[in-house]
């Protein structure tokens, strides 16, 4: 990031100019919810079907940039509308003053006033840096404006050859394009020469460098990347659902598209989320991996016909379970549905993308941490591949991982594209259009409600709502696929639907 920030968790920084950062949690994209006789419950480790992460994005960038009264792609030449800031430091003042309960809430009077004086001490740090933290929302901008705009919408996210395509800041509720993004992280870091100082001088993004001195070597490497990313980025729109983290254990490999080998896919996801691997915070990584893997699934929460579960409980095992959907399945298949996930993670991106994760464990280990994150193969490939595997080419294609919990990962197939189990093994039937976001729940069908837009009187006063219509004529969007069980007769699809119920 061109800006730093104070954290509390950072020793170097003063006591009084450590402030609170907020960022997303494991738990903000694997805690879904579910309306059970009108109550909301909560279901850890499921998909979080509401979560607007781009939109989330689109709004921080749009936060930043009216901060900004001379926009340059130089950063030493913007200049911050300090009118914009004085306007932000004169509403901090006025609330801290008149309600300082406001920032942090609490619902009993000794909360409330036990909030408030937390507040004043993190306002009155926050004024007295604001330069700063403003500096580091305007390199967020940047960045983001490199990332999403700069390359994503220009190469993922415009419309092509008569098919739309997906915006880049949503409305995408319970999705992302995690990989999309995030290899334009590997653009931004080629312009850091830390970066590129790390790898050995064999690395293939030196290629015909080699016999350039090192520093003139880190410096046209870096460029190189950086100018030809139109090239080795992805242009596929790679929108998929968040996965559930039930028994992690029986995932063999981590991600729709198996790219990932197990013992890297907590720690992998928190550096593409966060940007950083310098602010990554690894000590809490090393927890994940052993609390997912036994992990329970949330029981479905309304009526099972045991007796029609039954019925369905052998076809299931014969047909789907043994064929596919079995424990540590390492396999990828191509089954008809949208390729565009499965190939959007090109050799070049895969291999800046891993060295941002190298960089992580070894940053986290010269600081004092364990070596826990760095695999231990005996060789730079096998560490290769036990930290990213290698993308698959032709060969590509998503895993059919145990269906531990499959009620509460509505919608189904790797996009997200299929509304209910019912219209999983019913392809005709698919719906062009349905909406996304309801936790409202189809106890008939199986899914969330998707015929129709929730009730916003449904929620708690200040509830966030993020629903949104799924157009599958949208580039990466596509519903095909998948067309096991079409075969079965409605009694039997019911069957196994009900015996799914209980997984």
């Amino acid at each position: 990031m061109p800006y730093g920030f104070f954290t509390a968790q950072d020793p170097v920084v003063p006591e009084d100019k450590r402030t609170d950062n907020v960022f997303f949690s494991c738990g903000a994209c694997h805690t879904g919810r579910v309306y059970v006789k009108d109550r909301i419950r909560h279901l850890i480790g499921a998909p979080n079907t509401e979560i607007e992460s781009s939109g989330y994005v689109g709004l921080l960038y749009g936060t930043a940039k009216k901060l900004i009264k001379v926009d340059s792609p130089d950063p030493g030449k913007i200049q911050v509308d300090f009118d914009q800031v004085s306007r932000i430091a004169a509403f901090l003042k006025n609330r801290i003053e008149t309600d300082p309960a406001w920032f942090y809430g609490g619902k009993t009077p000794e909360e409330r006033l036990a909030s408030a004086e937390y507040a004043k001490v993190q306002v009155t740090r926050v004024l007295g840096n604001l330069e700063e933290a403003v500096k580091f929302l305007i390199g967020l901008a940047k960045t983001t404006e490199l990332m999403y705009l700069a390359q994503a919408s220009n190469l993922m996210h415009t419309d092509k050859e008569g098919q739309k395509a997906p915006s880049a800041f949503g409305p995408t509720p319970g999705r992302m394009d995690a990989f999309g993004t995030a290899t334009g992280l590997v653009a931004v870091h080629a312009r850091r020469d830390s970066y590129l100082a790390r790898l050995p001088d064999d690395h293939p993004f030196f290629a015909g460098l080699e016999n350039l001195p090192r520093e003139e070597r880190l410096k046209k490497a870096g460029e190189r990347l950086f100018n030809t990313a139109n090239e080795w980025i992805s242009h596929l729109p790679g929108i998929s659902d968040i996965k559930s983290l039930w028994y992690s254990r029986d995932h063999g490999l981590a991600n729709w598209d198996a790219n990932q080998a197990a013992e890297a896919r907590v720690l992998a996801s928190g550096v593409s989320s966060g940007g950083d691997p310098s602010k990554v915070n690894v000590r809490i990584h090393e927890a994940m991996n052993p609390f997912i893997n036994d992990l329970p699934p949330s029981p479905y929460p309304f009526s099972v016909d045991l007796d029609l579960a039954a019925k369905g409980k052998p076809l299931f095992e014969q047909q789907c379970a043994s064929a596919c959907h079995y424990s540590q399945n390492k396999k990828v298949y191509n089954i008809g549905t949208d390729m565009n996930r499965a190939m959007q993670i090109t050799p070049t991106a895969r291999l800046g993308l891993l060295e941002l994760i190298r960089e992580t464990c070894e940053l986290y280990v010269e600081r004092g941490g364990s070596d826990w994150c760095r695999p231990k193969r005996g060789s730079r490939a096998a560490d290769d591949e036990a930290y990213f595997v290698t993308p698959r080419g032709e060969a590509s294609g998503y895993k059919p991982d145990v269906l531990h919990g499959i009620w509460a990962q509505a919608p189904y197939l790797h996009n997200g594209s299929v509304p209910t189990l019912w219209h999983l093994l019913r392809p005709a039937e698919r719906p062009v259009k349905f909406i996304r976001g309801n936790i409202k729940y189809d106890e008939e069908k199986i899914g969330f409600v998707w015929d129709k837009a929730p009730a916003l009187d449904e929620y708690s006063p200040g509830d966030a709502v993020h629903f949104a219509e799924h157009d599958t004529t949208v580039h990466g969007n596509s519903n095909v696929g998948h067309a096991y069980g079409s075969e079965w007769t409605d009694e039997q699809a019911w069957a196994v639907i009900e015996y799914m119920k209980t997984l």
